[in-house]
């Protein structure tokens, strides 16, 4: 549904604490697919809307954690018109999966990567305060991910099992050692080589 589109409202909750709400829509129709509420979080909040998934951050007051959710839409058993798409004609109401996880960084921007076809599988780009960029592949974020205790048969093949917290690895980090002051933002372009993507961080440094 190339009319979907990611929101997210900030507000204080009855003990005037803040609380954002999150929705899936649709900005012809209006239509909520998705609404979730999540009370005694602060900011900053940061929320990237690629296809068919969805990924948004915010800082968990009540746990002292910074916590990521996955979301996915699928069409279910029923596919709509594959040639032409109307928001207002299309009866069908995507399946969304959820999924959320621990991620020991203080998030400063996020970004996903960008590839001329969109036939790479994509990445998420999440900056830190501490002056990093991670390099985190889609399929660690996939609400699907599978309880440990799950059998084999029942798996979906390349989906790792599911684990509360994100492993951060060194070999991720795309700068290095190399700090980035006080980024900013994160700008992903294609690189005309469809495996390959530019990646331009800017803060104090660039």
């Amino acid at each position: 549904n190339p009319n979907m589109a990611l929101v997210m409202a900030e507000g204080l909750d009855a003990q005037s604490k803040t609380m954002i709400t999150v929705q899936m829509l649709d900005l012809v129709t209006g239509k909520i697919f998705f609404s979730a509420n999540h009370k005694k979080v602060t900011g900053p909040f940061h929320g990237v809307h690629s296809e068919n998934w969805a990924v948004y951050t915010y800082y968990n007051e009540k746990a002292r954690r910074t916590e990521v959710v996955s979301l996915e839409m699928y069409e279910g058993k029923t596919q709509s018109n594959a040639t032409t798409f109307s928001s207002v004609e299309t009866a069908v109401t995507p399946l969304v999966e959820r999924q959320a996880y621990i991620l020991p960084l203080d998030i400063v921007a996020m970004q996903e990567t960008m590839t001329t076809k969109g036939i790479t599988s994509k990445h998420l780009l999440v900056a830190g305060s501490d002056g990093s960029v991670l390099d985190l592949p889609m399929h660690m974020l996939d609400p699907r991910r599978p309880a440990p205790n799950t059998p084999g048969h029942l798996r979906e093949p390349g989906i790792p099992p599911y684990i509360p917290e994100l492993p951060v690895p060194h070999e991720s980090i795309l700068n290095y050692k190399q700090r980035v002051e006080a980024i900013r933002g994160v700008v992903t372009s294609p690189s005309g080589l469809e495996s390959t993507v530019i990646v331009m961080v800017y803060g104090l440094d660039v």
